[in-house]
């Protein structure tokens, strides 16, 4: 039981669409953006060379571990990116994520973060808090540590996370449907543990502080805390810290966390400097990528005018 292909589709204005994943799935929205076509003739669907402007942020709708999402096109909107035009379609990149075990017939190992600290050696698995969904606070940190081999990278899936942001969420760079990290921890090569760069810097942290899921790699910490569900892609490793902490008292909308991962063959073309995730494109079909990525989005199509006798970069 892995994670399924992505599926790219499309929603013109005025229509919707229902998606559905398999029993033991959930539903996750890769990567979405708004297009104008560049010829009124052209069918509703992507082509290269439409105006697109990125969109997944402002898709609030399926953000729970669930099979099954609707979506619908109906109040257009206007892009300013594109000349203030309107868009004629919304493009979704989905994707089903392993959510749990149905029977003996599809199975994933599932670990609990705080059940013990042994290290996960398994190649895939889904990890969650305490009962989830249920909300339980935890006494201290719980950590695990996930062990890659050379000729892997991680991918990691937050099917669903819904912990307290402690009111410290800086709510005007990072909403609560936002693929971006609160906080994104640099790490330099004589101080590689997190917990001891913190003590030599108290001031490095202000957000997420009492609660918080963290994706701890070697060079780099992702700090996340509230509502999230996204996807993390790739990251160059062959170990990883998971960390979790909730300080915060239940609530109806407590719920803690779970994530799937999953180590799949390096392609040979993907270049590791050694820190991710990072911000992704998706490039034409006749173009490659090579280098590590994070949430996919596609990028908007820019345009300038070059005139005689000048130059641009």
């Amino acid at each position: 039981m892995y994670a399924r292909d992505e599926v790219e589709s499309n929603i013109c204005f005025g229509r919707s669409s229902s998606y559905s994943c398999p029993l033991g799935y959930t539903f996750m929205i890769i990567g979405a953006f708004y297009g104008v076509k560049k010829q009124a003739s052209n069918q509703c669907e992507f082509v290269q060379g439409d105006c697109t402007q990125e969109a997944l942020a402002t898709i609030t709708q399926c953000r729970n571990d669930v099979p099954n999402c609707y979506l619908a096109y109906s109040t257009r909107r206007r892009l300013a990116y594109c000349s203030d035009n309107y868009a004629d379609y919304l493009h979704i990149t989905s994707q089903c994520i392993p959510s749990r075990s149905v029977g003996n017939i599809s199975s994933v190992p599932t670990y609990d973060i705080c059940d013990t600290n042994n290290p996960i050696d398994n190649m895939h698995g889904i990890i969650s808090s305490p009962s989830f969904p249920n909300y339980r606070q935890t006494t201290n940190e719980c950590k695990r540590r996930l062990n890659g081999v050379l000729d892997r990278i991680l991918k990691i899936w937050i099917n669903e996370m819904a912990i307290s942001s402690g009111g410290q969420r800086h709510s005007d760079v990072i909403d609560e449907d936002s693929g971006e990290p609160d906080l994104v921890i640099y790490k330099n090569y004589d101080t590689k543990n997190l917990d001891k760069l913190e003590e030599m810097h108290p001031s490095i942290r202000d957000i997420c502080v009492n609660d918080y899921l963290i994706i701890n790699a070697p060079h780099v910490a992702y700090v996340y805390c509230g509502t999230r569900k996204l996807a993390i892609l790739p990251i160059c490793t062959t170990a990883i810290d998971i960390q979790y902490k909730t300080s915060a008292p239940p609530n109806l909308f407590y719920k803690g966390f779970k994530l799937y991962f999953e180590w799949i063959p390096k392609p040979i073309d993907l270049i590791c400097p050694g820190i991710s995730p990072v911000t992704t494109t998706i490039t034409p079909s006749n173009e490659t990528s090579t280098t590590c990525s994070g949430p996919l989005e596609l990028s908007p199509i820019y345009s300038s005018h070059v005139c005689l006798g000048t130059s641009t970069t």
